[in-house]
């Protein structure tokens, strides 16, 4: 079983967000499937998987990972479905409520002391381990001074590995490029901006042009003299993303966008996407985000085309886990080794 990092202990409050989604009117999921668009899920940590609830192997590597302190924050008809040998504290969600809402309410209910920081996970990402959370704690918890806010995030590299059964773009910059995750540790007492947790959440995916001019709009208004970099960032985000798809393609079409990609990326350092993120959510020391050599903290089950995938494939989907979570142990005992003489 992986031990805490320092400076965490059993006693790190954790929070996993379960609540209800807002679904797409029923005309959008028309329009989606003729489009040839997956399939929105509501209660995405409530469906079955491989025999069991999403959230249940949520609770199960915090669990193994040796948190007790846990929180769970779902409709009260939901809470009631989780199995009796999970313990876990619950907070009945507002019907409704946005994500910040549900922030707001968690942190009332969980009271942080000033300058304690709080792990903050989605319940649907049921691939997520506790080897993954030990790689995640420890890059924050030697970096505690300098951030308020970590978010992890899975490296294109090791979210090839999945790429038999998923086909997702990434976001490029200069330094490294991957897919969101599950996992967040934010230091609620300095983080004063909670609402611009709604905005980013809602235009995450970029997926329409819609919400790509809707992002770029909240940017110009909250980030002030850093807008026109955001700006320029942000658009080439979007291209590199639609590169990306470009090279599944192979070949010399294949090729040449490989060469713009990497173009792309090399105008965005991930310092400046931080610093960003830093001021829509006005977080006093700023924000990080730590890469994470473990693909299956980006699959989640937003959608029953991926929920049907994950159910078809669990036990190789599984066993890639595991060997990334064997190679993650072995960097770790190699860096520990004393160099030989």
């Amino acid at each position: 079983m992986p031990i805490l990092p320092r400076p965490f202990t059993s006693e790190l409050k954790v929070l996993i967000l379960a609540g209800s989604n807002e679904l797409p009117s029923p005309r959008e999921v028309e329009i989606r499937a003729r489009r040839g668009k997956e399939t929105p899920l509501e209660g995405k940590a409530f469906l079955q998987l491989h025999g069991r609830l999403v959230i249940e192997y949520v609770l199960d590597w915090l669990r193994e990972a040796g948190l007790e302190k846990v929180w769970v924050l779902a409709p009260a008809e939901c809470l009631a479905l989780i199995p009796e040998q999970h313990s876990f504290m619950p907070i009945e969600q507002t019907p409704g409520a946005s994500l910040a809402t549900n922030l707001q309410e968690a942190k009332d209910v969980l009271c942080p002391a000033d300058g304690e920081p709080t792990l903050v996970v989605f319940g649907d990402h049921p691939l997520t381990t506790a080897r993954a959370l030990h790689d995640f704690l420890s890059f924050c918890g030697t970096r505690l001074h300098e951030a308020d806010f970590f978010h992890g995030m899975a490296t294109t590299e090791a979210y090839a590995a999945y790429s038999k059964y998923f086909r997702r773009t990434s976001v490029w910059m200069r330094e490294a490029s991957g897919r969101a995750t599950g996992l967040n540790l934010v230091v609620s007492s300095r983080v004063h901006r909670v609402p611009a947790a709604d905005h980013i959440y809602s235009v995450r995916k970029l997926e329409r042009l819609g919400r790509f001019f809707s992002m770029l709009g909240r940017e110009i208004y909250l980030l002030g003299g850093l807008a026109p970099h955001a700006v320029l960032d942000s658009i080439r985000m979007f291209i590199a993303k639609d590169f990306e798809k470009g090279i599944r393609r192979g070949g010399r079409f294949g090729r040449f966008c490989q060469r713009r990609v990497e173009a792309l990326r090399r105008r965005v350092p991930m310092a400046r996407l931080e610093s960003y993120a830093a001021r829509l959510f006005d977080a006093e020391r700023g924000v990080r985000v730590a890469p994470l050599a473990h693909g299956g903290t980006a699959l989640d089950v937003d959608f029953a085309e991926e929920l049907a995938i994950i159910e078809e494939n669990w036990e190789d989907m599984v066993e890639l886990t595991r060997q990334q979570d064997a190679e993650s142990s072995a960097r770790d005992k190699q860096r520990s080794e004393p160099a030989s003489a």
